[in-house]
């Protein structure tokens, strides 16, 4: 038995600039798969040793979203939700979902403010209801007593690194405090790879930005992390302690055999190392850069790390 990545739905209701899937177009010649599909594939894979993660597209679109995850949840598994959060706006399917058993909220923040926010997703209001969102989890957590964590994940890309530590003042000012907030890097496929030119940035030159952001983040009590941005790029070694790779086997170039994906096949590694990396000492625990990223910018970034004080 294992863990496993469900994709109940490819479609979304927003159509973000750096979306990895196809957006509202890319999405819609996409069969979804059927609950009686998704069921028996949870009986295969889950135990109460295993970890169900829904995510898409937009899951929280799907009808029988609810009862997957009760079903998962009653096997014992640890449940991960992906989700833009506009549709917990709805403060009653919010309350549903946690009912259910979700244990885990992963949702991107894309913005500072609601016009830079809903320019990123091109999509009018999706800002005050992912704002509506973070409230209503808010008051689930801390006036009705339900336990799950919140992971909320900053990407790393053009327009937003300028503006990422006012995120971070935004999100510790507004919002119910994360269990952890992840700075990412991109993959350039879908929607990310047609907006290349608008939001692809080398991370060299992004990080003096991730590292002003953390160091805003550590300044508000906030636990702060970076993925898919090697130690040696973020360079300092006082930030490396940051670095928190996702404990998911699909995130590594050795894909563990016990991590089923569902209603997606991956050709390629999902991250990947330079031939360099192997003299690094934090080989082991890097998992490199995203693969779409190497074919756009290469390994010449990556430097590697030969003594831990460099």
């Amino acid at each position: 038995m294992g863990n496993i990545n469900i994709f109940p739905s490819y479609k979304c209701n927003l159509d973000c600039l750096f979306c990895a899937g196809g957006g509202k177009e890319g999405s819609k010649d996409i069969r979804d798969l059927t609950t009686c599909e998704i069921i028996k594939k949870l009986d295969d894979v889950v135990d109460s040793n295993s970890m169900v993660a829904f995510s898409g597209g937009e899951p929280t679109l799907r009808a029988d979203l609810t009862y997957l995850i009760q079903y998962a949840s009653d096997k014992g598994a640890t449940i991960l939700l992906t989700t833009n959060a506009t549709k917990l706006s709805d403060f009653n399917l919010a309350s549903e979902l946690v009912d259910a058993g979700v244990d885990i909220f992963s949702i991107t923040l894309r913005g500072h403010n609601a016009k830079f926010h809903d320019y990123l997703t091109q999509t009018k209001g999706s800002f005050d209801r992912t704002f509506a969102a973070f409230k209503n989890l808010s008051c689930l957590r801390d006036n009705y007593g339900y336990r799950f964590a919140i992971h909320l994940k900053i990407l790393v890309s053009k327009p937003t690194v300028k503006y990422m530590p006012q995120i971070i003042e935004l999100v510790s000012r507004e919002f119910p405090k994360p269990y952890a907030i992840e700075l990412t890097g991109l993959a350039f496929v879908g929607n990310a790879r047609g907006n290349m030119d608008e939001i692809a940035i080398k991370l060299t030159d992004a990080v003096p930005y991730v590292r002003k952001t953390i160091d805003a983040g550590k300044q508000h009590g906030q636990t702060m992390r970076v993925m898919d941005i090697p130690p040696c790029i973020l360079k300092d070694p006082s930030y490396f302690k940051y670095y928190k790779p996702w404990d998911n086997p699909q995130h590594y170039d050795d894909v563990d055999e016990e991590y089923t994906s569902v209603n997606i096949e991956y050709e390629e590694p999902e991250l990947i190392k330079g031939p360099q990396c192997r003299e690094c000492i934090k080989y082991n625990e890097c998992t490199g850069v995203t693969y779409s990223y190497a074919k756009i910018f290469g390994f010449d970034e990556l430097k590697p790390i030969i003594n831990q004080n460099e």
